[in-house]
């Protein structure tokens, strides 16, 4: 439990503001002036970003697994991460001294609604000063970085203002430029039920296991209900869900499972399955053979998805209008590898 709400703990810190749907994420918090740790990397109309708010960033990124890598291998990934991560500074730093520029205000009701659904998203049993102990802000900074966030995110939506929905002309064509994108391979929706195997388990163990499935399986095919037996009986999670795996297409299974489960007909319960995970009493509810969805059908999500092509474009060519007008100053040959994201 306690890795998952240092997990959550990150996710939120880093999510707290995205601006349009992933174009990309602002970490406000990481503005903060920090140590000048190993010197300053980059100045930007002399702000000065140093080594040490780049390794705290990613710091945040790799969090709590990078202690689980190899020396050498972390310092690939650090290697590979660094010129992205300064690139982002410098973006946040002219995003940060265009807002003031700008005169953009929030409002604590604003903010005040930020604040509610930030706690309301916590893990259940993390209380919201653990939160902050672990992005080590009081709620008072948390405030600040929240009302800095959010006058960003009014700048930023300020250059995507009257972008036009696209026409059916642009929706058409890129429905026949990808092609691939709205094929569906064959699927089957499926419901199991596991009697779970562990390595520790001997012949005799499973044999015994073996023999359970058998007798879960007549149950079903008795007429038990098999949502009922599934939360009874399964080793599986699915059993929160009455066994349902949802709709599988093949390869996203260990093999003896596909290929009894696509053998199948529907409502028909085969014999026992057996996996590395145990044995399984399988049902197929319902086959969905290979298709490609209309053009039709997949309209309204084209639209969408050019919309927002057209927004971050509009973000990007800002940005680049304001790394032109910026004076960005690299020490030391610290010139990002690559272009914002």
């Amino acid at each position: 439990m306690k890795g998952n709400k240092a997990k959550w703990v990150k996710i939120i810190s880093i999510s707290a503001l995205v601006l349009l749907g992933g174009a990309f994420a602002l970490n406000g918090w990481a503005l903060n002036p920090k140590g000048e740790k190993d010197g300053v990397l980059a100045t930007v109309d002399g702000v000065r970003i140093t080594q040490g708010e780049v390794d705290e960033r990613m710091s945040a990124m790799l969090g709590p697994q990078a202690a689980m890598l190899p020396p050498e291998k972390l310092t690939e990934i650090r290697q590979e991460l660094k010129g992205k991560v300064l690139d982002s500074l410098i973006v946040e730093t002219l995003l940060t001294n265009a807002v003031e520029k700008a005169h953009v205000t929030v409002g604590d009701v604003e903010i005040n609604k930020v604040m509610a659904k930030l706690k309301a998203s916590l893990p259940s049993g993390m209380a919201f000063e653990e939160y902050l102990k672990g992005v080590g802000l009081t709620e008072m900074e948390l405030k600040e970085t929240l009302q800095r966030n959010l006058r960003i995110q009014k700048l930023v939506e300020q250059q995507v203002t009257g972008i036009a929905a696209p026409v059916e002309a642009e929706i058409t064509a890129y429905y026949k430029a990808h092609p691939s994108d709205f094929e569906t391979p064959e699927g089957i929706e499926v419901r199991h039920i596991l009697i779970g195997v562990t390595q520790e388990d001997t012949d005799a163990i499973k044999a015994d296991k073996m023999k359970k499935a058998q007798e879960v399986r007549e149950q079903v095919v008795a007429g038990k209900d098999f949502e009922t037996l599934a939360a009874e009986v399964s080793d599986c999670p699915s059993k929160a869900n009455g066994g349902r795996l949802g709709v599988l297409s093949r390869g996203q299974t260990v093999k003896p499972f596909e290929e009894a489960a696509f053998s199948r007909n529907m409502g028909e319960i085969g014999p026992v399955v057996e996996t590395r995970f145990g044995y399984h009493v399988i049902e197929v509810l319902d086959h969905k053979d290979a298709g490609k969805a209309t053009l039709a059908e997949v309209k309204e999500s084209i639209a969408q998805h050019l919309t927002q092509q057209k927004k971050e474009q509009a973000v990007q060519a800002y940005i680049d209008s304001l790394k032109a007008a910026a004076t960005i100053v690299f020490p030391t040959n610290n010139s990002p590898a690559t272009d914002p994201a």
